[in-house]
């Protein structure tokens, strides 16, 4: 579970990533680079309470 929640970050941080270096820095990225954190943050949380689960 570890080695998975190290490879979604990785790979979000490597959208994130292409992501700036495609559209630039500007107001909506940075919104969205706050929303993608959050959102990220707590989808691997929500997968391990799930997996925990059963």
């Amino acid at each position: 579970m570890n080695k998975f929640v190290i490879g979604w970050r990785i790979l979000f941080l490597v959208i994130l990533t292409s992501l700036l270096l495609l559209g630039g820095i500007s107001r909506n990225i940075f919104f969205a680079v706050i929303l993608g954190i959050i959102i990220f943050s707590i989808i691997p949380e929500v997968y391990s309470k799930k997996l925990g689960d059963k």
